[in-house]
């Protein structure tokens, strides 16, 4: 009996990750598509969009892959995670989050250099 009950325990609090994850995600979504059309605004200075719109919608795909991650772990507890496998740019992926850590870094005053032997790193992985 106490193996049943951990079992609904478990199942439960997955429900609630998956619950909890697609209400963050509803709000997140509606500021991500904010923050794409201030970036394709002709109004906006580009320095403007550079310094501050850029680093806030890198954030913000860094915080929807967080919540994607959450749902994913909980379709793989249920058995219900299907994997869908494409090419994928590595060194691009560095670059960008490198955007988000250099704005923090030249705050601090720290300089942050990256040396790569490929501009194209491609590998197959889940998307």
């Amino acid at each position: 009996m106490e193996i049943q009950n951990m079992k609904n325990v478990e199942k439960m609090k997955d429900l609630m990750i998956t619950t909890v994850s697609h209400e963050f995600n509803t709000p997140l979504n509606g500021i991500i598509m904010l923050l794409d059309a201030m970036i394709l605004e002709k109004k906006i200075p580009q320095a403007i969009i550079n310094q501050y719109i850029k680093p806030a919608k890198n954030c913000s795909d860094i915080l929807s892959n967080l919540i994607s991650d959450f749902i994913d772990y909980t379709k793989l507890n249920l058995d219900q995670l299907n994997l869908s496998f494409e090419e994928f740019n590595v060194t691009k992926l560095v670059k960008e989050n490198l955007f988000f850590l250099k704005f923090i870094a030249k705050m601090r005053n720290i300089k942050i250099l990256v040396e790569t032997e490929s501009e194209n790193l491609i590998i197959n992985s889940d998307a």
